[in-house]
C-alpha cells in the first residue's frame, strides 16, 4: 500500500460516518476491507476478521468483518501446529529501543511477563501460550497491506508481536498505544471456515502492534505508559478476548487507565468461556 493510500484512509479516520457494511469503528473497518482486498487479490485463504485498538482517549475500540465469533482451532494443520498449545513470537526487526530508550531486552521481557501472567491461569492451560524463537524473518503481514513493504510469514507463530511501522502510527495517531488484528480462515468462496464444527470461526493468526514512539516505561505506577500493561492486553485478544468496557474494571478495557498487570476476575471468566475444557 502507497502513501497515497495512508491519505486516503486517514481522511476516513476523520469521517467514519461514511462508511458502510460490517460493524464497529470506522476507520478500521476502511483499513480491513482494503487489506482484505489485498488478500483475496493474492489469493490467500485468510481475512482480517477483526482489530481492537487500546487507546488512551477511548476514541476508537474495534472493527469486525463477520459477525460470528471466532476460535483457535488446536492442532489446526492450516496453521502448522501441531498440538494444542498457543505460539507467539516477538518480531525484533522494528528497532533496537523506543523513543522512550527502552533497549530490546527490556521489551522482550515486559512482553514475556504478560504472557506469563495468562499462561498461568488454569483455564489457559490446554491451550499453553509459549514464546518461539524469532529467526530474523519478516512475520507481519498487516503492516504491507497498510503501509506497503514486505510481506512476511504469517505462520512462523500464532501469534506475531511486532513494532507499529511510522507510517501506520501517523495513519492511526498518537492516541493509540496498540492494537491486535485477528486473521481467520476462509474458503475458496470467501466463506469463512469451521474446521472443529464448534460453531465459530477458525482462527487463523494474530498480529499485536505496540507503538515505540510513545513514552513507555517498565516502573509500575511511575510516569509513562505501562509496556507490560499494554501487553497483557493485546495478548488477550491474541487468544480469543474481546473488549470489557468499565465499570466493570479489567484488562480488557479499550481505554489505558495506568498500570495493570494483573487480572481481574471478569478477564479470568472470559478466559475460561473461550478456553474452557473442550
Amino acid at each position: 500500500m502507497r502513501r497515497s493510500h495512508l491519505f486516503f484512509f486517514a481522511s476516513l479516520l476523520a469521517a467514519p460516518g461514511a462508511l458502510f457494511g460490517q460493524q464497529g469503528d470506522g476507520g478500521g473497518l476502511t483499513v480491513m476491507l482494503s487489506s482484505n482486498d489485498g488478500l483475496r487479490a493474492q489469493g490467500m485463504d485468510y481475512v482480517v476478521q477483526q482489530i481492537d485498538f487500546f487507546n488512551r482517549d477511548g476514541s476508537r475500540s474495534s472493527a469486525r468483518y463477520f459477525q460470528q465469533e471466532f476460535r483457535w482451532v488446536p492442532g489446526d494443520p492450516r496453521r502448522g501446529s501441531a498440538g494444542p498449545e498457543l505460539t507467539y513470537v516477538l518480531d525484533s526487526s522494528w528497532g533496537e529501543e523506543t523513543s522512550s530508550g527502552l533497549d530490546r531486552p527490556a521489551v522482550e521481557n515486559a512482553v514475556g511477563r504478560a504472557a506469563a501472567t495468562w499462561a498461568a491461569e488454569p483455564c489457559l492451560s490446554d491451550s499453553p501460550l509459549t514464546r518461539v524463537s524469532h529467526t530474523g524473518e519478516d512475520v507481519t503481514v498487516f503492516d504491507s497491506l497498510v503501509a506497503g513493504g514486505g510481506f512476511g510469514n504469517p505462520f512462523a507463530a500464532d501469534v506475531a508481536v511486532a513494532g507499529l511501522p511510522a507510517a501506520m502510527a501517523e495513519l492511526f495517531g498518537p492516541e493509540t498505544l496498540a492494537f491486535s488484528v485477528t486473521f481467520v480462515f476462509v474458503n475458496g468462496s470467501g466463506e469463512p471456515t469451521d474446521l472443529d464444527g464448534d460453531r465459530h470461526l477458525d482462527t487463523a493468526l494474530n498480529e499485536i502492534y505496540l507503538n515505540p514512539a510513545l513514552d513507555w516505561t517498565l516502573a509500575a505506577g511511575g510516569p509513562g505508559l505501562d509496556l507490560e500493561t499494554a501487553a497483557l492486553h493485546e495478548l488477550g485478544h491474541a487468544i480469543g478476548l474481546g473488549h470489557f468496557g468499565a465499570p466493570p474494571e479489567s484488562v480488557m478495557s479499550p481505554v489505558y487507565d495506568g498500570t495493570q498487570r494483573k487480572l481481574y476476575p471478569i478477564d479470568r471468566a472470559a478466559l475460561c468461556v473461550v478456553h474452557g475444557r473442550r
